[in-house]
């Protein structure tokens, strides 16, 4: 067996602009129990003072300086600049806590050939209110640690990752291609379902990071993914279409994948719809049928051809506008 004690560990920050706040996440990395072996911060062409602070730590952190060219390639350039056996990620707005490193080799001692790691986070949801991410979604957390021989079903299409609770082997990161530089956004979610086919993950029910709610001005892209649900709804659905071409997932696997694929098209259908491009509507609905490859796929988008213009354009009374939602989250489930 693997001894965790001989594991190594890289801590990647990517940053822009944070000069505000970066030495909060780099200080709760010096704070470990165990301490990380290397942290790397890579400055994404920020045009504050983030690296003026970044140089106060000496030796004490590696600085990887680019120019701008979104936070996908700044943690890429991390896991390449990486010479550890794991990377643990950490966003620069966010911190660990003390037992982030301690916890990480806890899981690695219960499944010693595991390619993912992932814990559980607390997300700022108001001034002095908190939520841990697996209450959020439902997740059992009566084992401390579980391991998942094959992550897709669950963990991966669940949203039980938050990469600042996220460590995975770096040569599996290197293997599977890491973060898509073309992505905007569902990045994360696009390399969490590559990895899917690595490798069992373990899930650690262990709080190791605080996702803290800044008043910052959001990007242009979290503002576009935010205001604009087309935009999220088709980053996801070509996250999904590049898991359906990995050969290693099994036939179960890809079944679902399709299911999933089906579901976010009638999503996007119904958004179009909404926003009165009915010609882009029926196309979705028809790739609905087409990547769901079954006679329950052509059921369900049947039944958005005939509902969906209803609900769109008729005035329902509230009892039947209750009935036609129970009718859309069916048509529209990612598991229908």
């Amino acid at each position: 067996m693997i001894d965790a004690r001989q594991i190594s560990v890289s801590a990647v920050i990517p940053t822009f602009n944070r000069a505000h706040c970066i030495t909060e996440a780099v200080n709760s990395v010096l704070a470990q129990t165990m301490p990380c072996d290397e942290i790397i911060v890579v400055d994404d062409g920020s045009s504050d003072d983030t690296l003026a602070v970044l140089s106060t730590y000496g030796n004490k952190i590696r600085v990887i300086h680019q120019q701008n060219q979104g936070v996908s390639a700044a943690r890429n350039s991390g896991i390449r600049a990486a010479t550890r056996d794991w990377v643990a990620f950490l966003d620069s707005d966010d911190v660990w806590h003390e037992n982030r490193i301690a916890d990480l080799m806890d899981s690695i001692d219960v499944c010693p050939v595991c390619k993912l790691i992932v814990a559980d986070i607390r997300i700022q949801t108001g001034h002095d209110r908190w939520k841990t991410l697996f209450a959020i979604r439902g997740i059992d957390t009566k084992s401390e640690k579980t391991v998942i021989e094959r992550p897709l079903p669950g963990p991966a299409l669940g949203g039980w990752l938050s990469t600042p609770a996220v460590a995975a082997r770096r040569d599996v990161l290197l293997t599977v291609g890491c973060f898509d530089e073309t992505m905007t956004i569902a990045e994360d979610v696009d390399l969490w379902l590559r990895l899917s086919s690595a490798g069992p993950w373990v899930v650690s029910h262990t709080v190791v990071a605080d996702a803290l709610r800044r008043n910052e001005l959001t990007s242009n892209l979290t503002q576009q993914a935010t205001t604009s649900p087309l935009f999220a709804m088709r980053a996801r659905e070509r996250a999904l279409d590049h898991a359906s071409l990995i050969p290693t997932f099994n036939k179960d696997e890809h079944r679902l994948l399709r299911k999933c694929r089906a579901g976010i098209r009638r999503e996007i259908a119904r958004q179009l719809l909404k926003e009165g491009n009915v010609t882009q509507w029926l196309t979705q609905l028809i790739e609905s049928a087409r990547v769901g490859k079954s006679l329950r796929a052509v059921a369900i988008a049947t039944a958005c051809l005939l509902l969906d213009p209803m609900r769109r354009y008729l005035p329902l009374r509230s009892g039947d506008q209750a009935s036609f939602r129970r009718s859309d989250e069916e048509a529209t489930s990612l598991n229908a």
